[in-house]
């Protein structure tokens, strides 16, 4: 794959992403640096996923014509069905029903980065291999590092 990088220091990027993130959709600071499924940690779903990707394409220059919104979120209807709640034992009992009978994808911070340094959407790999999820795994102990820094991983205590 041939893909120009923007020339955007990876080090202010990832601290205008975090800004984004943090102060403009109030992900906290501490849930940051481990976010794996950006939709998820901010609690939305629907039309506020296509808002929060606009805003996001607007603010880093990021073309998403190739960014299909049914592989990474839920509509409104999907996400007001009751079955929704009960989606997790229909999966585990190995029951599929209309409309949520697909897997979403989730959507990290890296993937987010590296959405805005190529300029384009394109669709996060979980198969690939090399550079990219290498890179990727650094900077996901370092911000497990600095989760444990800011106070740790909560802990639920077992009775």
């Amino acid at each position: 794959m041939n893909v120009a990088i923007r020339p955007i220091p990876a080090e202010s990027l990832t601290h205008l992403i975090r800004r984004f993130l943090c102060e403009r959709y109030w992900l906290p600071v501490t849930d940051y640096p481990l976010c794996g499924d950006v939709f998820t940690a901010l609690g939305i779903t629907g039309d506020d996923c296509h808002e929060f990707m606009e805003n996001f394409s607007l603010s880093f220059n990021v073309d998403l014509t190739d960014f299909v919104w049914p592989r990474y979120h839920l509509s409104e209807a999907e996400a007001q069905d009751v079955r929704a709640l009960l989606r997790p034992l229909l999966r585990l009992a190995g029951l599929k029903m209309q409309p949520m009978n697909r897997d979403l994808i989730p959507i990290s911070i890296d993937h987010l980065q590296l959405v805005a340094e190529l300029g384009r959407w394109v669709d996060p790999d979980p198969h690939a291999e090399g550079g990219l999820r290498r890179a990727g795994l650094s900077r996901s102990l370092s911000r497990f590092s600095a989760r444990l820094k800011a106070g740790g991983i909560p802990r639920t205590h077992s009775r």
